[in-house]
């Protein structure tokens, strides 16, 4: 038997049918008009490492064309593991379509298929049996909204806490940012970390939650030390109408948004920032994950994200986005050079934020031994455009932006998980300050050099200029 080779694969792409092309993306649909969650009884998780370009080609093809996977690791690199959702109605066609080109694939995840079909279900039980939030678990819209203004009230005398809310979700739902500053501090730099811009990474609320409540209880040296350095704004749910959501339907990636021209609702968030919008990692079609809007900051919470990051503007020292999952840490650009594909765009002080990302990256991994990714967005996963991280850098103007895809295997993570994946972030958060700030210091030495040598008439030039001729007239003594 002839073992199917590149040009078997290629012409597997060739022969995608037309019905294939033209169908909707599957895990953009509505569900029924009770609002209930298509179930995931039988559905199986396909791991694959593609060997080459054209495995890595086909795999492409399938995740923009076929209409019942859903991707969690996107096909980027040779070797590197893809992942995805597969219905129980589309594994035998799943099965025979990576057979026929020669692709080997591991089934996989049941237990975290099992999981995922029942934690909603025992958070909704949880929730209305408790009211109140519990940081070792993942928790509701509304307990958490009701902590964080309960944290506000409880607020140390030594410390000011401000909640305010940026603008409304496209449901009408508050997005809310968590300020705590010392109490008399004035006129400092900011750090900024969110989450939950994709609705359906739990792990990140849980995380950003962790965060705030470390920081609003002073817990350690590092903490105080921090504090004590900078303001901090904490907005665990950038995404609330699709966190929502995931309490019916687990894997809802997006906002809802509904559209006049279609069945199908959301907007990716993450692709709807006014900064080179629309291009590589993005689809203008309703019905798929990474659908980037009608147009450029289109949507009600992006349009609030962008505001308010523009406001803050280059008072933010750093920009932290959570993301899950992974063990990454990254930063712009998320495109390739004139998105042509072949190479990764890299901003003029690449050196400078990958220095950070080093230093934050392997002390986040220190915490437990592991490997954290480092990296621009489009070196480490794959191409992207129209992101808050490229955004705030860009337009906001602040020069330190992260996105971080933390600890875990997908997006249904075991509770114990929070604790972990809050140590490691936070080690990371702690480095990354720490040398932010000998940058900025440096820089500002550096800047404060050349103001003075460049002050008062050159006096500093010319005393340097004085000692030279007569350290050269003395010498000439010798000669």
């Amino acid at each position: 038997m002839v073992k199917p080779g590149p040009l078997l694969l290629l012409l597997a792409l060739a022969t995608l049918d037309f019905e294939i092309l033209t169908r909707r993306c599957w895990a953009a649909r509505k569900t029924d008009e009770n609002g209930i969650n298509e179930s995931y009884d039988g559905s199986t998780v396909f791991k694959i490492r593609p060997k080459d370009s054209a495995a890595i080609d086909f795999l492409h093809s399938l995740m923009l064309t076929e209409t019942q996977l859903d991707f969690w690791i996107e096909p980027q690199k040779t070797g590197d593991t893809v992942k995805f959702l597969a219905p129980k109605e589309s594994i035998g066609k799943v099965k025979q379509r990576l057979d026929s080109v020669g692709i080997s694939y591991e089934e996989s995840d049941q237990e975290l298929l099992k999981a995922l079909r029942q934690d909603p279900v025992a958070l909704r039980h949880r929730s209305l049996s408790s009211g109140e939030i519990d940081l070792e678990t993942f928790n509701n819209l509304n307990d958490i909204n009701a902590y964080l203004q309960e944290a506000q009230t409880r607020c140390p005398r030594h410390l000011k806490c401000l909640l305010y809310s940026i603008g409304k979700s496209f449901e009408r739902r508050d997005i809310f940012v968590f300020k705590i500053s010392e109490a008399n501090a004035t006129e400092r730099k900011g750090v900024w970390v969110d989450a939950t811009i994709h609705a359906r990474e739990w792990l990140s609320t849980a995380t950003a939650l962790r965060i705030l409540d470390h920081l609003l209880n002073q817990r350690g040296e590092d903490s105080r030390r921090l504090l004590g350095a900078y303001d901090w704004y904490i907005a665990p749910v950038l995404n609330p109408d699709g966190y929502v959501y995931t309490f019916t339907k687990r894997l809802w990636r997006k906002n809802r948004r509904t559209f006049t021209n279609s069945s199908c609702v959301g907007v990716d968030l993450n692709r709807n920032f006014a900064y080179r919008w629309g291009h590589e990692g993005a689809q203008q079609n309703p019905c798929c994950d990474t659908n980037c809007g009608p147009s450029s900051g289109s949507e009600p919470e992006v349009k609030a994200i962008q505001r308010e990051t523009v406001r803050l503007g280059a008072t933010l020292l750093g920009y932290v986005t959570l993301h899950a999952f992974g063990g990454m840490w990254m930063f712009p650009y998320g495109n390739t050079v004139d998105y042509e594909g072949e190479v990764c765009e890299k901003t003029a002080d690449y050196d400078d934020l990958m220095d950070v990302a080093n230093a934050a990256a392997d002390a986040a991994g220190a915490t437990f031994e592991t490997k954290w990714r480092r990296g621009t967005t489009c070196e480490v996963v794959y191409p992207n455009s129209g992101s808050s991280l490229d955004y705030v850098k860009f337009t906001a103007g602040v020069k330190y932006t992260y996105a971080l895809e933390i600890r875990g295997d997908g997006f249904s993570v075991d509770p114990s998980e929070i604790l972990p994946s809050f140590l490691e972030v936070w080690n990371g958060l702690v480095a990354m300050c720490d040398v932010m700030s000998a940058k900025s210091s440096s820089s500002s030495s550096r800047n404060s050099s050349r103001q003075k040598m460049n002050s008062g008439g050159g006096t500093l030039f010319a005393s340097l200029l004085f000692r030279w001729l007569r350290h050269s007239s003395e010498l000439q003594r010798y000669v």
